[in-house]
Formats: structure tokens, C-alpha cells, sequence
């Protein structure tokens, strides 16, 4: 979708048309420049100008500018419509809103966003970002120059000249556990801005001043004791078509929804009720199990189903760039769409819909639990650190200052707090904002260079999910429910490649399904191919007879062996391919690679 970096320091240092040059990747980017008396704007997008891009108000006074996507019903498109001059469309019902009911009415704005709206009547401009935090905002300072406030890390800190001025106890910690925790990142003077805000910056002196950011939006759980299963289950469905509903609309060109075998994504396209405009479609290596179930669900739904097919190089062929885009604080094993970026153009896809997060936000992914492993049910577990994603510990100090940062981040009453709300506070901690998850790569790359509109940070999912006692989450007990009414009997009774079961069938059923699916899993993970019986590759087989791996891991090593030693404790290039591919190191063995390639964009 887009990106952006406003430019407010002093006009003897600020950026030349050139700047935009960081936040375009592909030939067919579009970057905007806005110039202003005391900043100097850049937004780049891939997708529609009339829909998306800058307005300003018919008197000249207030300037709307959006990057990412926010989601709106028809009636707010309609009265956009009316608004005189041009412009985008969600731009002109951003400055509607905010000339009707100020500030305090963009509090409601829905979607994956950061809206840059300067409004000359009072020398403001505010920078509001969404609430769950999937779309990135950053700042960097300096001391008698100004800010610069952007969407990726790496543009400000080139802008800044600060390139080499790395933060290695994130560095680090992107090691240990995979991701990088808020408002950190690889720049010791690059921080995140605070999510579900409303910043504001005082434009009217030569050197602006940040007045703050104002917290619009904070995950407070009203847990509905009271309710069944079922009934919560009815909420999150209303929630999933009114989500839905607003990201299909005609205006925004054909509409692909990623569809798998599992819950999520047959759940987005039931949840449609106008189908006329949407397509399927599935990766996969080989014609397996995930691949007929989708096809299946497809036919069912009288929707066309559109097979994409990797390479067997796809994701080594797509890491460098993917790193560049993404800024490398998930690790490339998650880029899924970046190599099949033209495909979607050739097919006339702009808007493209996936069913991520719902694991983290319905089905207790990174709460801590455990699981019987005859009968296949989960139940609550005492704190520990990792959780679905491995920890990795060190005997350096950057390990053991990882280690108080997550002792800020899990303070020991916390840990110790196994209370509802305990519980959810903990899983707020490790999810939010979205764009810090380790798995972001799916999600950033597609948010700044392809047409993409995420449905789970809608604000009704988001009231549907405030609302769960952690208990409904086990076992995906409420959500298989939820999907269950969205998808109707004929849909529901298709096998749920997660279990082998159908939807929201009984616990037998499912431990019977589930024993014979991880027998298979075993069976699959020692074969001689890159395919499985599910959407994701065989890893373990990948990682040892890929060239192209094998090439990025052994190129220019000596860029990065000093750094690691000093990061990890010893040497990783003296282990082999094979060591590094094995169950327990895999993990470890992708961030080291994505740290590698960031750090030879950066020399």
C-alpha cells in the first residue's frame, strides 16, 4: 500500500525530492511530495490515488494526507463523494470528520493507518496511527535540527546519516526471541512512536516542537463472564461480515482472498456476503492435502480458485528485498507474497485479504499452556518466556540485557498474576503493537508494496475480542464456533486442516484427527521434498539443499562474524548447514540469515 517520511527539521538540512527514492521499491510506486513551509512530506503507493491519495480543504487550510488503508461504511464513501475539490476519497472523509467533530471524531477511525493531517488554523499536525499498531510509525531527533517521523526504520535513519549507529542489545534480542520489542529498533535513535495515538507536533517555528501523544485507544478487557460460547461466538461473527463487508466493496478493484484448509480464511470468505467480486487463491509446493481443501471450500462457495505455485527457490530468491522492504525485524521465512507480487498485477488483483492474526487474538497462541498429547487438549501453564516461538539464550551481556528488557516488558507479579485479566494483559504484551510480531514479514512487505487490507484490526473484531475469557481460547473452542455460523453446514463439514476434523467437531473426533495429522507431520518432515501435507514448506529440507541459502549464508561472511561472536558467544559459520537446519536450531539459523542480509544492505 504505502509509506511515508515527514521531514521537519530545519529547511538547511531537510531532504531533497531524492528522499523519496527510500520508500520506492518497484517501478510502479507512485511518490508524492508535499512541500510545506516548515516540513516537507513523502507518501508512496502502489495502489489507487483516487481512492488513497492527499486531499486538501477547499480553502487551503487543512492538508489530509493517509498512508496504509482505513475502512469505512458505504454511506461514509457516499458523503466523501460530496466533498468539493480533489483528492482521495478516504482523505476527503478524514477532513470530514475531523471539520465536524475535531480530534476527538478521527478517534474512531478503523483500520491499519497513520493519517498525517496539518491544519494551518492552528500551526498543528497531527499524526494519528491505528489502534492495534500494524501500521509502523517512527521518529528520530536531533538536537538542534528537528525530526523526522516516517514508517520505516531504515529511511530515517539513511536521511539522518546514521546508519552504522546500531542498537546491539536489539540486535540481539531480534536473536533470542525473534522479534524486537517496542519501541525499539536496530537504531539507538530510532524509536517507534506509541500506538493508538494521536501525536502532535506544533509546526509554527523553524524548529518544531512535539507536544506529545495522546493515548486514543487502550486494549481494556470488559470480559463477558456472563456469556456462553455461542453467544460470543455470535458477536465475533457480526463482527467478521461487517469487517468484510467494508474491505470487498466494488471501489477497490478485484478482490483475492489467500485461502487455506484451516479456519481463518474460510471464515473471511464466508463472512462476504457480496461475492461477485472476489477470488481465491492458494500457495503451495505440490497438490496436497491444504491445496485440495481450499479448492474444495472454493467450488463450495462458487467463487474461482486460483492455484500459485513456488519456485523451489521462492523464498531465498525473494529475502534480499524482502529484508530492504520489511527492515528485518521478522525473519524472511514469513515472506509469503513478495515473489508473487506480479503475479496478483497479471491477475488484475488489487486488494488482497488474509486471514493472519486470528491464531494470535482467538485460538491462545502465545498464551502459555500445555498439551496432552494423547488427548490433544490444552490447558493453561505457569509463565515462561517463549511460548509458540523458541527463545535462544546467550552467555553475552546483550543476552543478559535482552533478558531485563523482558523482565521490564513481565514484571514478576505479572508472571505471577494467573488471573484472567493476568493472562490477557500478558498476551496484549507479546502481541501489540501487531507490526513488532515475529511472523511480520507476511504482513509489512504486502502493507507497503501490494494492495492489501487487513480484516482482524477491524474495531468491531477488536471490541468482539476484548470481550473473550482466555478459557473460550483453548482448544480453539469459541473461534471454531464463531467460524461455524459463519460458513454454514455444507462449508463447515469440510475437513479443518488444522485437526483432520471437521469444524467445530467434537473433542473425539478431534483427538482421534490430530494423532493421525502429527504421526503424518513426522512422517512428512523426514521425506525428500520441499512439500507437506499444509500451505507452508518443508524447512528442514529447504534450508539444506537450497543454493541460493547456501550462497547468502557463506557470501561476505566477515561482515558479520565479528558482530555475531560479540551477540551470541561463538562463531555460527564454524556449524554446517545441516546443524543449523535441524529442528531445535532452524529458528535461530533464519534470524541469523535475516540479520545477515540486513547487515549487508547496510555496508
Amino acid at each position: 500500500m504505502s509509506d511515508f517520511i515527514i521531514d521537519m527539521r530545519r529547511s538547511s538540512f531537510r531532504c531533497s525530492n531524492n528522499a523519496g527514492s527510500l520508500i520506492n521499491y518497484f517501478g510502479d510506486t507512485k511518490v508524492e511530495v508535499i512541500e510545506e513551509k516548515l516540513f516537507t512530506l513523502y507518501i508512496g503507493r502502489v495502489d489507487s490515488w483516487d481512492i488513497w491519495g492527499p486531499y486538501k480543504s477547499s480553502d487551503g487550510l487543512v492538508s489530509v494526507a493517509l498512508a496504509g488503508r482505513i475502512a469505512l461504511n458505504e454511506k461514509e464513501w457516499e458523503n466523501a463523494r460530496k466533498m468539493p475539490g480533489e483528492g482521495g476519497l478516504a482523505c476527503k472523509a478524514i477532513y470530514r470528520l475531523y471539520r465536524d467533530g475535531g480530534l476527538k471524531a478521527l478517534e474512531e477511525l478503523n483500520g491499519s493507518f497513520a493519517v498525517i493531517l496539518y491544519d494551518q488554523n492552528v500551526g498543528n499536525l497531527y499524526l494519528i496511527n491505528d489502534r492495534c499498531g500494524l501500521y509502523p510509525c517512527y521518529r528520530i531527533q536531533t538536537k538542534d535540527r528537528g525530526f523526522v517521523v516516517g514508517s520505516h526504520p531504515d529511511s530515517l535513519a539513511r536521511i539522518n546519516g546514521n546508519t552504522e549507529k546500531w542498537d546491539l542489545i536489539s540486535l540481539t534480542e531480534f536473536l533470542v526471541t525473534g522479534k524486537v520489542s517496542y519501541p525499539n529498533t536496530y537504531y539507538e535513535d530510532v524509536k517507534a512512536l506509541d500506538y493508538g495515538s494521536i501525536h502532535t507536533y506544533d509546526v509554527r517555528s523553524e524548529i518544531p516542537r512535539y507536544e506529545g501523544g495522546r493515548k486514543y485507544f487502550n486494549f481494556e478487557f470488559y470480559i463477558e463472564h456472563g456469556a456462553s460460547e455461542w453467544d460470543l461466538a455470535k458477536e465475533l461473527a457480526i463482527a467478521f461480515r461487517k469487517a468484510i463487508d467494508r474491505r470487498t466493496m466494488p471501489m477497490f478493484g478485484r478482490t483475492g482472498i489467500s485461502l487455506s484448509g484451516g479456519l481463518d480464511s474460510r471464515a473471511l470468505l464466508c463472512a462476504a456476503n457480496d461475492k461477485k467480486n472476489i477470488c481465491t487463491f492458494c500457495f503451495y509446493d505440490e497438490e496436497n492435502s491444504e491445496y485440495r481443501i481450499a479448492r474444495e471450500i472454493a467450488d463450495a462457495s462458487g467463487v474461482e480458485f486460483i492455484p500459485v505455485k513456488r519456485s523451489f527457490e521462492h523464498y531465498g530468491d525473494n529475502a534480499q528485498m524482502g529484508v530492504r522492504i520489511s527492515g528485518a525485524m521478522g525473519d524472511f521465512g514469513s515472506n509469503h507474497y513478495l515473489g508473487f507480487r506480479d503475479v496478483f498485477r497479471s491477475l488484475g488483483i488489487d486488494n488482497i485479504i488474509a486471514g493472519f492474526y486470528c491464531d494470535y487474538l482467538f485460538k491462545s497462541l502465545v498464551l502459555n499452556k500445555k498439551r496432552n498429547k494423547l488427548l490433544r487438549t490444552e490447558k493453561f501453564a505457569s509463565f515462561r518466556y517463549d511460548n509458540y516461538m523458541p527463545f535462544f539464550w546467550f552467555d553475552t551481556e546483550y543476552s543478559s540485557a535482552v533478558k531485563i528488557r523482558q523482565d521490564a516488558l513481565f514484571p514478576d507479579e505479572l508472571k505471577k498474576d494467573e488471573s484472567d485479566r493476568g493472562r490477557l494483559e500478558i498476551e496484549k504484551r507479546r502481541l501489540f503493537p501487531l507490526y513488532t510480531e515475529p511472523d511480520n514479514m507476511e504482513t509489512l512487505i504486502p502493507q507497503r508494496v501490494m494492495g492489501w487490507f487487513l480484516p482482524i484490526v477491524d474495531n468491531d473484531i477488536i471490541e468482539a475480542y476484548l470481550m473473550i475469557p482466555p478459557a473460550f481460547k483453548l482448544n480453539t473452542s469459541m473461534y471454531s464456533k464463531a467460524v461455524s455460523l459463519l460458513c454454514g453446514e455444507r462449508i463447515s463439514k469440510i475437513t479443518n486442516i488444522n485437526t483432520g476434523a471437521k469444524v467445530n467437531a467434537g473433542r473425539t473426533s478431534v483427538m482421534v484427527h490430530e494423532l493421525l495429522k502429527s504421526v503424518r507431520t513426522k512422517i512428512n518432515r523426514r521425506k525428500h521434498s520441499i512439500a507437506t501435507d499444509e500451505s507452508w514448506p518443508n524447512w528442514y529440507f529447504y534450508i539444506r539443499n537450497s543454493k541460493t541459502i547456501k550462497n547468502l549464508w557463506l557470501c561476505e561472511k566477515d561482515i558479520t562474524e565479528e558482530l555475531f561472536i560479540r551477540l551470541i558467544g561463538y562463531n555460527p559459520y564454524e556449524k554446517t548447514i545441516m546443524e543449523h537446519s535441524n529442528e531445535a536450531n532452524l529458528k535461530l539459523f533464519l534470524r541469523l540469515l535475516t540479520v545477515k542480509m540486513w547487515l549487508m544492505q547496510r555496508t
